[in-house]
């Protein structure tokens, strides 16, 4: 195992990272320790991002996203033009001439190292890619929960964390005991944690919902919070009726409530409600005629009452009048051997 030092550090299009043209260039001191300081959403996380992905290939946080929410789109830079994220790492071994192993991602996730002096790239960084050479939180996390044996005593005993990881190991085992459970209500509390994740969850997805609904675009769990909160109050102070309630309010002081009820009053209030009934009214009135008889109908009952009218004509006459009596006087006879055998055949 070789050692390797950074010394300078190049990033364009990746990330929050835009610089299209002028990437971000970061140098170090191999001889000393570095660090990076900046507030809160200037790019911080990109830059170790960045870093983890020319070493290790993927971002974890991305991969692992649900499949809607397409982690792998928030690789590159929306804004660069190019299409490409390019990472530079200027790295010095321990003994021996520098090199520059430089990693690009397309957007169709493609991925291409190359090195400066001829030397291979991808060696190098698969070299770099061992526990510890990017210590983020999760990798300590890990650490930490390994056993002694298997984390190495020394190095345990270096960093410190001996007799934490011996404490973490007593608390896993009381949390078995059934005794520990009753008394403290470990079941109890476990079904809350897991009500209050179900719940966490659905508030996330209507945070998602109503961002992409106000902004018009689509919510990027990765970014900062208070990148969000900007868009979002932008969103509202774009909209004429509600700009007045946003003025010299950050997103948090404006009164959801107050925006409602600006909205209904913008809508007409009493009369918006009189309308909407007019128009049901107009609807119902609108169903009946479209159930009325058509013009081929009337028609139709026309011819039929013609035809009607046709077939009376050539009954009438005194020879109809005589039969019809006599058809009068046999029905109605309840001697009538007619009636008699009529009914009999019934």
């Amino acid at each position: 195992m070789s050692g390797w030092f950074l010394k300078e550090l190049s990033i364009e299009g990746f990330r929050g990272i835009n610089n299209e043209g002028a990437p971000l260039v970061l140098k170090f001191k191999p001889d000393q320790v570095n660090s990076i300081s900046a507030p809160n959403g200037v790019g911080k996380t990109s830059i170790f991002d960045a870093v983890v992905y020319a070493i290790t290939g993927r971002i974890a946080k991305l991969d692992e996203l649900p499949a809607a929410e397409k982690g792998s789109s928030y690789y590159l830079n929306r804004f660069h033009g190019g299409g490409v994220g390019r990472i530079a790492l200027t790295l010095l071994p321990a003994a021996g001439d520098g090199v520059t192993v430089t990693v690009e991602r397309d957007t169709s996730g493609g991925r291409l190292v190359s090195a400066t002096n001829g030397a291979d790239g991808n060696a190098i960084l698969e070299d770099l890619n061992r526990e510890f050479v990017l210590l983020d939180g999760r990798t300590f996390q890990d650490f930490i929960d390994l056993t002694p044996q298997k984390r190495g005593r020394s190095f345990a005993g270096l960093l410190g964390l001996k007799r934490y990881s011996a404490l973490r190991q007593a608390l896993a085992k009381l949390s078995h005991s059934k005794v520990l459970n009753n008394r403290f209500a470990v079941g109890a509390r476990e079904a809350t944690k897991n009500s209050a994740t179900v719940a966490e969850q659905r508030a996330q997805n209507a945070i998602k919902e109503a961002y992409g609904a106000l902004t018009g675009e689509e919510f990027d769990p990765a970014e900062c919070e208070d990148f969000l909160l900007t868009k979002a109050h932008s969103a509202l102070h774009g909209i004429a009726l509600l700009r007045q309630l946003c003025e010299d309010r950050s997103f948090e002081e404006i009164d959801p409530t107050a925006c409602v009820d600006a909205a209904k009053a913008a809508e007409g209030g009493e009369k918006r409600d009189e309308l909407a009934t007019l128009l049901r009214q107009q609807t119902d009135w609108s169903d009946a005629a479209n159930a009325a008889p058509s013009e081929a109908d009337a028609e139709a009952l026309v011819a039929l009452a013609e035809a009607r009218d046709e077939a009376l004509q050539h009954t009438q006459g005194d020879m109809f009048r005589q039969l019809y009596g006599l058809s009068e006087m046999i029905l109605s006879d309840p001697e009538s051997p007619s009636v008699r055998i009529d009914a009999a055949s019934r």
